[in-house]
């Protein structure tokens, strides 16, 4: 079943890209507030006006990090 998800290289980085997403929305919506959430909401808006797809998933990982660093530095 989930061999035929992972045949293209394509399809699986988009897998494990969207359940990146889902998880950094996840934690930043429950654990910081909406703040956090709608900063996160603005890269990944912008990040649709990136044409390349590496610098494209860089930033994805750029505003999880980002924000997941927010979160820890003001949980303190």
């Amino acid at each position: 079943m989930f061999t035929n998800l992972f045949r293209s290289r394509k399809r699986a980085s988009l897998i494990v890209e969207f359940t990146l997403l889902a998880a950094a929305f996840i934690s930043i919506f429950i654990t910081s507030g909406l703040a956090y959430f709608f900063l996160f909401l603005a890269f990944v808006y912008f990040n649709r006006f990136i044409e390349k797809p590496a610098q494209r998933s860089s930033l994805i990982n750029i505003a999880i990090f980002f924000a997941g660093f927010l979160t820890l530095v003001f949980q303190q």
